[in-house]
């Protein structure tokens, strides 16, 4: 593939300005080297980080809107998605990268998540790939993933809805469902740690980065507590496993609980 061809998109907004600085810290370390073109998505705000070009979407309106938005902007047809808290923590491997891309353009791959999370069933080719099967509950998801860029556009044409719901609507099965030739890698082809969950910082990801001389300014956000963890672990579960019908009757229980709901 030509190198021409692929970006890299970090999707975010100027609510998480805070995190940034550890995000541009982390990819310029782990990935000096990166052959792609970056952008980060921002609403107004307009920082400036070495290899990082800034792409501006305007006032919040919702995550969708902000993502086809940002897609009108981009040329290339292959996107290498992340999050602004996905912190890259190992050097990247240039060339496995590579092979992955190639492998995505020569089979026609519409959506290639690039980490196990969640761990699919499976036998994984030589290239790691692992078809997305049917049955698969959330299947494609916002985990770090290459896109084709005319297979994203088309889950985000119609309506506005948020970074949440959009997994919720691309659950096989589900009306506004789109299909796609989807696979998952069985390992990281980048190596990320989720930073920030449920609005906190994630104590273990702190440690680590501290480890690698890397120190996370807080920004005035608050470290999750083993409480949180155990709610997360449950919200998680409810989210993968139980069905969508289901989880409307326990809301009020799980409320109760002390539990939030990011999708209401």
């Amino acid at each position: 593939m030509n190198k021409n061809d692929a970006a890299i998109v970090v999707v975010s907004f100027d609510n998480y300005s805070d995190i940034w600085d550890t995000f541009a810290t982390c990819i310029n370390r782990f990935w000096s080297d990166r052959p792609y073109k970056t952008y980060l998505v921002t609403n107004e705000k307009h920082p400036q980080y070495e290899g990082i070009s800034i792409i501006t979407t305007g006032p919040e309106e919702s995550w969708s809107v902000r993502v086809k938005q940002a897609l009108s902007k981009i040329n290339e047809k292959y996107l290498i998605v992340l999050l602004e808290d996905y912190l890259i923590d190992e050097n990247v491997n240039n060339d496995l990268l590579e092979r992955t891309l190639n492998y995505i353009e020569k089979n026609s791959i519409d959506y290639f998540r690039i980490a196990p999370i969640p761990k699919i069933s499976g036998k994984a080719d030589s290239f790691h790939a692992i078809p997305i099967k049917g049955q698969t509950v959330y299947g494609v998801n916002l985990q770090a993933a290459v896109w084709n860029k005319t297979y994203l556009e088309a889950l985000v044409s119609e309506g506005s809805f948020s970074a949440w719901e959009f997994e919720a609507r691309q659950k096989i099965g589900a009306e506004t469902y789109i299909d796609g030739k989807n696979v998952a890698s069985d390992i990281f082809i980048i190596h990320y740690l989720n930073g920030i969950i449920q609005g906190k910082w994630y104590n273990k990801t702190i440690d680590a980065l501290k480890t690698k001389g890397i120190n996370v300014s807080l920004g005035g956000r608050s470290i999750m507590t083993n409480k949180d963890m155990k709610r997360e672990i449950f919200r998680n579960y409810l989210l993968h496993h139980v069905p969508p019908s289901l989880i409307r009757l326990l809301k009020p229980i799980a409320r109760k609980l002390g539990f939030k709901f990011v999708t209401e």
